[in-house]
Formats: C-alpha cells, sequence, structure tokens
C-alpha cells in the first residue's frame, strides 16, 4: 500500500512543480499565475516529492527505498508527461484525486 502512496504522492508532486511553470500553465488553465502561487506549487511539489520518499522508506532498508523511489518516481514522471501531452486540461482533477487515495492508502496501510 505504501508503494501505491509513493507513486500517487510523486504523481501530484510533478503536478504540482509542471503547474509552477509558465508554458504549462497556459495549457492547463489558459493563463499564467502571480509569483507567489508559482513559488507554493514549487514547494508543493517538492514537499509531496520528500513524502513519497518517506511513504517508501517504511519497512525497508535506505537503499531499497532510494531504488524503489527513483522507480516510481520514473512511473509518475511519464504518466504527468502524458497527460500535459494529451490532456491537460485533465491534470488538476487526476492530481486532486490522486492525492486523496494517496491519503487513504496511507490509512489503510497502518
Amino acid at each position: 500500500m505504501m508503494a501505491l502512496s509513493a507513486l500517487l504522492l510523486s504523481f501530484c508532486g510533478f503536478a504540482a512543480l509542471s503547474l509552477a511553470m509558465d508554458r504549462h500553465q497556459e495549457d492547463v488553465l489558459g493563463r499564467t499565475l502571480a509569483s507567489l502561487p508559482n513559488h507554493l506549487l514549487r514547494a508543493a511539489g517538492t514537499g509531496l516529492l520528500v513524502l513519497a520518499l518517506l511513504a517508501c522508506m517504511v519497512g525497508k532498508t535506505a537503499s531499497v527505498a532510494a531504488t524503489d523511489w527513483l522507480g516510481l518516481l520514473t512511473f509518475a514522471a511519464l504518466a504527468v508527461a502524458a497527460l500535459l501531452s494529451y490532456f491537460p486540461r485533465a491534470l488538476p482533477p487526476a492530481a486532486g484525486a490522486a492525492l486523496l487515495v494517496a491519503a487513504a492508502a496511507s490509512l489503510f496501510a497502518f
């Protein structure tokens, strides 16, 4: 369950980091955001990626957790890139749903 949480948290983190970029804001939102929301999105994206690493570390050694995390980051980044390429407006709802499922999966893991 924690691997699922880590994957979904990574997806949300990359979604937040991509929405902090002007280029993707135009595609997804139709406009660019001000400076403060960009900084908040960057901080949220970084925090979510760190939370994904912590989720990978539950019950594993550091080397196995880091390997798992890097593999999950790859799949999450691929999913965000695919959504940005083909269905950019679907990214915010998908990230929101992923965050809810990640929270539920984390609760059920304990």
